[in-house]
């Protein structure tokens, strides 16, 4: 709470009324309009000053209307997103009971729509919550074949007797779900927005902890910008796993062949000509004439390398891709042309996986 003779009008520093109301402007209505939102007595004080009347004459509605606004409590709004959320429908039946949690005024309202195309499906009614029912409509309403719900938003909010609302927003075809909570109680604001985060983040595939371990907010004077926000990442094996993995898929092979050729042009060119250095010098021309009886095998091995980055970089996208999973797909559905998403991924897979085989059979024969 502020004291009569001080309002914040920044985040940076608060200025003395007494020194702003000696040249009363409609700016100082306006600048205090951007913190507290609208508030219906700041008209008549606004015609006041545009009328230039006296400043004694006007310094009581000043006062009065410093005094209403001394007693209304700032309003907390607190935005985020989260990438690669994939919950199962019972993780995301948790997460809008969650976040459903302490709006309990009747005459609330809520809504929860999906979009299919330009369609826009949603239950019938007005809603004061949104219960697994629900959702059941607009799963039934939806085509057959939607396996998975990437176009999903869902807010509630209750104007009494406190205000609070929050909001979540599955986005289309995005690696990214944002959410927003908003009230008059600060400490539900923030204790909300902190149990939706770590839902949020708790509900991912092992691939998304790895890749994004924290959630984002809102970059301060940009707008559609956002940065890495404040959060204890969870020390976990299995992700560091995940993450060596990758890393493994993409480096090792072009790593490997650097290493290669990097230890036989040292031994090659040993500098000396001591015993050590011969046997360097010779065991560099080993490895050079087996590279040599070996090309045809690696070039088919590069070759396959090349081909698999395009499958593997489709199925990591795939993974960190944002959405609601209605069937649960196992590892095999994944690789099949009856369920895959992306047909031209998965042939160039399958080819890479081929060239892999003739090389490794070619190496073997040789």
């Amino acid at each position: 709470m502020w004291a009569m003779d001080t309002l914040p009008l920044s985040s940076r520093h608060a200025v003395p009324l007494s020194r702003r109301l000696r040249h009363p402007s409609p700016q100082l209505f306006d600048e205090i309009d951007t913190i507290f939102g609208e508030v219906k007595e700041h008209e008549a004080l606004r015609s006041l000053l545009n009328a230039d009347t006296d400043y004694l004459r006007i310094r009581p509605y000043c006062w009065a209307f410093l005094g209403r606004l001394a007693a209304v409590p700032k309003k907390l709004v607190r935005r985020g997103r989260v990438c690669g959320y994939r919950p199962t429908r019972a993780q995301l039946e948790e997460l809008l009971e969650l976040a459903q949690r302490g709006i309990d005024d009747a005459n609330a309202s809520a809504h929860l729509s999906y979009w299919q195309g330009d369609q826009q499906i949603s239950p019938r009614g007005s809603l004061n919550k949104v219960l697994p029912g629900n959702l059941d409509e607009i799963i039934n309403d939806a085509s057959p074949k939607t396996r998975e719900l990437s176009n999903l938003s869902f807010d509630i909010s209750q104007d009494g007797p406190i205000e609070r609302s929050v909001s979540i927003e599955i986005q289309p075809d995005s690696e990214w779900t944002t959410y927003e909570v908003k009230s008059d109680d600060q400490t539900w604001a923030f204790g909300r927005h902190h149990e939706l985060t770590d839902k949020l983040l708790n509900d991912r595939n092992l691939y998304s902890k790895a890749y994004s371990a924290r959630p984002e907010v809102p970059r301060k004077g940009a707008q559609s910008s956002w940065r890495p926000g404040t959060w204890e990442v969870v020390d976990d094996l299995r992700i560091k796993l995940v993450k060596l993995t990758v890393w493994s898929l993409l480096w090792l092979p072009p790593l490997t062949a650097a290493l290669y050729a990097a230890i036989a042009y040292s031994w090659y060119y040993p500098g000396g000509k001591t015993h050590a250095d011969l046997v360097e010098h010779q065991n560099a021309i080993t490895m050079i004439d087996w590279a040599n009886k070996n090309k045809t095998a690696l070039i088919i091995i590069g070759i396959s390398y090349l081909f698999g980055l395009l499958p593997r970089n489709s199925w990591l996208a795939s993974l960190r891709k944002s959405g609601v999973m209605l069937e649960k797909s196992g590892i095999l559905s994944r690789y099949s042309f009856l369920t895959s998403q992306n047909a031209a991924a998965l042939g160039t897979f399958y080819v890479s996986i081929l060239i892999l085989l003739i090389a490794i059979i070619t190496l073997i024969i040789g």
